[in-house]
């Protein structure tokens, strides 16, 4: 029996994943953050094909989905120094 792919390993592009990543982030608290670090890894790989989203509202909380992930990355990968 095949192990189901995680919607990292699918290599699908992220409009493609895009409800799903949604449906993630419906369940809050550290499930939507790791659906925006999920989406933002997924846009990192589609970086040469242009982003099919026409509706710019959408565009724009994406990117700030986006930003969040990146923030949060940041914030756990260089704790402050309280000395």
């Amino acid at each position: 029996m095949r192990k189901k792919k995680t919607l990292l390993e699918r290599g699908l592009p992220f409009e493609d994943l895009l409800e799903e990543i949604d449906a993630l982030r419906g369940n809050g608290g550290e499930i939507e953050k790791a659906a925006d670090l999920i989406l933002a890894t997924r846009v990192r790989g589609s970086v040469h094909h242009a982003v099919q989203i026409e509706n710019q509202l959408e565009l724009e909380q994406l990117l700030v989905r986006i930003l969040r992930a990146a923030a949060l990355t940041h914030a756990l990968l260089k704790p402050v120094d309280t000395d």
